[in-house]
């Protein structure tokens, strides 16, 4: 893959590196998610947005919550080791190239662009005087909560056979042959043409005819079948639910009795500073009852304690904590606990029978 990069906007044309469990096992799995478009934005994907922004440098640590800036730091640490055990497996001659962070590369054959990955970090070595963009061998870590999986290392016998089956992958996923239908597993978990492939239609289809009356009802059995279509559907819904005020909003006459109603204002204190002025100083209230009515903000705290203090954002915490914890200014609340669903944790993946045995309960 060169290191040249062209114009990023172009990457989504292209099948991804992301998306090869899905290409390998389902041939029209890119046809289906280009026709269907991005997926809507959901807490997991944004949370994951916000730590590449941190790692990349696109954004300060300050802007997001603890957990976001403890999964970025977490994984700066894993990314450093894993580069320091690397570089010392290297020749001693060897010579190390530029550092890049969520840098996209384009695999390509006879000058066309079969697909495009993005790795969170990229460093290339050489024993060259000039670095080549030929790949001689690679190393390739997954670092992610969890993950014992080690290094994996590549010869260039491993590259060559690699290389054919993406073009292989890639070919078939751009221009599927005539008789290609899509196929349901695992994979279809990341896919987001999901909602437009007929095999997942029919089944939202038959789990629209349920009765709210049969849902209270349903065994256990049946309700582990059903659960990993509640994603899906609800996918449907929120894309469908955009699109339609778009059209409404655009073409109300195609859409009788819709209308778009205008959202309520929010009143908001700009200054707290001026409020006391107005409110205490110069008004009724007393120093501790506008202070009782006031919410502080630990994000706005830490950011303070940053600048004036030249803190890092980990020690502006630790000192909020050690500061304002032991007298229980300071405290915590733990959100719901959600669900979690990985069918890749599964022993042996046993497709879902069909949704008309949910009935059967």
């Amino acid at each position: 893959m060169p290191l040249k990069e062209p114009n990023n906007a172009s990457a989504s044309l292209f099948p991804r590196a992301s998306g090869f469990y899905a290409y390998a096992n389902c041939v029209v799995s890119f046809r289906l998610s280009q026709a269907a478009g991005p997926e809507p934005s959901s807490t997991d994907s944004v949370f994951g947005t916000s730590v590449h922004a941190i790692l990349t440098g696109g954004a300060s640590p300050i802007d997001f919550d603890s957990s976001v800036r403890e999964m970025a730091a977490t994984l700066e640490r894993s990314y450093t080791q894993s580069f320091h055990a690397w570089e010392k497996s290297l020749p001693e001659n060897a010579r190390l190239g530029e550092l890049y962070s969520e840098r996209r590369l384009y695999f390509k054959r006879a000058h066309f662009t079969l697909a495009s990955g993005q790795p969170d970090r990229f460093l290339a070595a050489s024993t060259h005087h000039v670095y080549r963009h030929k790949i001689d061998s690679l190393t390739a870590a997954i670092h992610k909560p969890g993950s014992t999986l080690p290094p994996a290392f590549f010869t260039k016998s491993d590259l060559v056979l690699a290389t054919k089956w993406v073009k292989e992958i890639t070919s078939d996923s751009i221009a599927p042959p005539p008789d290609s239908y899509p196929r349901k597993g695992p994979w279809c978990r990341y896919c987001s043409g999901k909602i437009l492939c007929p095999l997942w239609q029919a089944e939202l289809t038959q789990l629209s005819s349920f009765a709210l009356t049969q849902l209270d009802s349903l065994s256990d059995q049946a309700l582990a079948n059903l659960a990993p279509r509640l994603d899906l559907a609800a996918k449907i819904i929120s894309r469908l639910s955009e699109r339609l005020y778009d059209r409404v909003a655009h073409c109300p006459a195609s859409f009788p009795g819709w209308s778009i109603i205008q959202g309520s204002f929010r009143r908001k204190i700009s200054s707290p500073a001026q409020a006391y002025k107005h409110l205490v100083k110069n008004g009724p209230l007393d120093h501790d009852t506008f202070l009782a009515a006031t919410r502080v903000s630990i994000s706005a705290l830490r950011s303070v304690l940053s600048s004036t203090l030249s803190l890092s954002p980990q020690a502006a915490d630790a000192l909020l904590e050690s500061s304002l914890s032991p007298d229980g200014t300071l405290t915590k609340t733990q959100s719901p606990p959600t669900l979690s669903y990985d069918p890749l944790t599964l022993q042996t993946f046993q497709p879902s029978p069909p949704l008309q045995e949910l009935s059967q309960t």
